[in-house]
């Protein structure tokens, strides 16, 4: 069995790298999964600063979970459009040891990471978001990189 990842977020970016996993899949006949991760980490870090209290803490994670089933939502579109079938995977906690974990854990013999590059830049801090950025520099998994279309 062989899958596509593709760690999407609400960024104009994750688009892009929905666009090429898809692409991706339908040439090599990859199955494709999606994973958004509702950032559980850091509602408990406002809450623990007193940021949020817990009435507002539950109506955040509830409006961050339907914002990723839209985002989700969309990528089965856009594999639909192609005669794709997507598997949606949404996770809760720290976005990078979620992605990570959940595919480390996957039953795939041949697993390949699509990302998206945020925008030009000469550092690479700028070009990549933290998930993205862990990705490359702490795992070893094949990695596609979508650039600017």
């Amino acid at each position: 069995m062989q899958k596509i990842y593709i760690p999407i977020c609400g960024a104009t970016e994750a688009k892009r790298a929905i666009q090429k996993g898809i692409e991706t899949a339908k040439r090599f006949d990859l199955e494709v999964v999606v994973i958004n991760v509702v950032d559980q980490e850091s509602i408990n870090k406002l809450q623990r600063y007193k940021i949020f209290i817990d009435e507002e803490s539950a109506m955040f994670t509830d409006s961050l979970k339907r914002d990723a089933e839209k985002y989700l939502h969309y990528a089965e579109k856009i594999a639909e459009q192609t005669g794709i079938a997507v598997t949606k995977v949404l996770l809760e906690g720290d976005p990078f040891s979620e992605i990570l974990e959940y595919i480390k854990n996957d039953s795939a013999d041949i697993k390949l990471v699509c990302i998206a590059k945020r925008r030009e830049s000469q550092d690479c801090r700028d070009l990549f978001g933290v998930v993205e950025r862990k990705l490359l520099s702490q795992t070893d998994f094949d990695l596609i990189v979508t650039g600017e279309q």
